[in-house]
């Protein structure tokens, strides 16, 4: 399966200041005359058009081509969800310069006239996080807080659910757990990818649910109570991969009725002996009703490796976590003897969720990072692996509410190529390892 990873270096740096103009004028509706302007102001004092001003242009010839923040073209897969943007290219057709007495800009400065780098640098920002992408060189405002002393919790707070569509309807639990797990994967993880997840199922919108409308969660307005389309249902996914994790999903879901949800998934690979990571956070009307946590074993008596063991117990007594709900039916097969499954009664137990099931994914990914692959000549004990995976996704898919959720918005063949493909998938053996 491809994967598109996530550093591209000429990226890592905030361009400036020429490079910064290509690439932010095709996000920005500058009047031609500004640009006009400034053409015949070097034209009429040296003869010669700078390179500068041929690109800003040509650029606002184009910046009324539409942008699909889901683009797929190899240029923007390439830079991975922390970076996008596009640069503009091409031979110097400049005039030959008759005037060598004339002024003109200096190398590194902009040309008078038009905004400030500081201006185009926060609309191109705005611009890039209203469409739904991630904004630029967000690895260095990090790096520069930490020198300055922020701490890193303060700086991940800051950055909250970035370019996410939904980030704006989601209550503040449910945020800050989505946040800081899908932080720890790009922070521990220096392996990192993007998993090749179909374009179909990264944003679903019940009120569009064929995806013609790129901006809907901007332009669609929800439905009235009791018209046609409501309650809107409408779900994100992020979904990512490395050496060690065969797939790391999170799904963010909210329903216009007040039901929310967090979903995530750390999918390891067949030949790593990994716990398959799971969790649930539920919240209706803002209140977390459901959380639910656990490491769910691959072996067959659903034990957990001693040191892995040894750190939820660990992890657990710090955060004084008491179960007081009941395992459902099809859950007792899958999850361990730490399961954690609460209804929270306050925010200080909800507090301590959120810190456990944030240290459990921390540990977990570490673990991970670490763990060495099972080896090839130890069939049984990679056929053990793909019956446990192929066992937590079975019992997962008898979740009837979840199906039930997705099938009454998007219908019923939509809700099993969904739970099939995105949620619950496994796979095969690898060649060999059957034998």
């Amino acid at each position: 399966m491809g994967s598109l990873q996530l550093t591209n270096p000429s990226l890592r740096t905030p361009p400036r200041p020429h490079v910064l103009r290509c690439l932010a004028t095709p996000f920005l509706k500058r009047p031609p005359s500004v640009f006009q302007a400034q053409h015949k102001l070097h034209l009429s004092s040296s003869g010669k058009v700078p390179r500068r001003v041929q690109l800003q242009s040509r650029a606002q010839q184009a910046s009324n081509i539409p942008h699909d923040p889901d683009s797929s073209s190899p240029a923007s897969a390439a830079a991975g969800p922390q970076q996008a943007g596009s640069t503009h290219s091409g031979p110097d057709e400049s005039p030959p310069n008759t005037d060598s007495s004339s002024s003109s800009s200096a190398e590194g400065e902009l040309p008078p006239g038009l905004p400030s780098e500081e201006e185009l640098w926060e609309e191109l920002q705005q611009r890039l996080k209203a469409a739904g992408l991630p904004g630029l060189g967000e690895e260095e405002e990090k790096a520069a807080a930490a020198e300055a002393g922020v701490t890193p919790d303060a700086a991940i707070a800051a950055i909250s659910m970035g370019s996410w569509r939904l980030k704006e309807k989601v209550c503040p639990q449910i945020e800050a757990l989505a946040s800081r797990v899908e932080n720890a994967w790009r922070e521990i993880l220096e392996d990192l990818a993007l998993y090749a997840l179909p374009k179909e199922f990264r944003y679903m919108d019940s009120l569009d649910p064929e995806g013609k409308t790129p901006f809907a969660y901007q332009e669609l307005k929800d439905p009235e109570k009791g018209t046609e389309g409501w309650p809107r249902l409408q779900i994100e996914n992020r979904c990512y991969q490395s050496r060690v994790f065969r797939k790391l999903h999170l799904e963010v879901a909210i329903r216009q009725d007040g039901l929310q949800v967090l979903h995530c998934v750390m999918y390891p690979r067949l030949e790593f002996d990994l716990p398959i990571l799971s969790m649930d956070l539920v919240a209706k009307d803002n209140r977390v009703s459901l959380a639910i946590i656990d490491p769910c074993p691959v072996s067959r008596n659903l034990t957990l490796p001693p040191l892995y063991l040894q750190s939820v117990r660990e992890l657990q007594a710090r955060f004084s976590l008491q179960n007081n709900r009941t395992v459902p039916d099809w859950g007792k097969a899958i999850f361990s003897t730490e399961c954690v499954l609460m209804r929270p009664t306050d925010g200080q137990q909800i507090a301590e969720f959120l810190k456990y099931a944030i240290a459990l994914s921390e540990v977990h990914v570490q673990l991970g990072r670490l763990a060495n692959p099972v080896a090839s000549r130890r069939a049984a004990r990679l056929q053990e692996l793909h019956a446990a995976h192929k066992r937590y996704c079975e019992k997962q898919l008898e979740n009837d509410k979840t199906r039930s959720v997705l099938a009454s918005a998007f219908g019923a063949d939509v809700a099993n190529t969904y739970m099939h493909t995105v949620m619950f998938s496994y796979e095969e053996l690898p060649a060999g390892a059957a034998s």
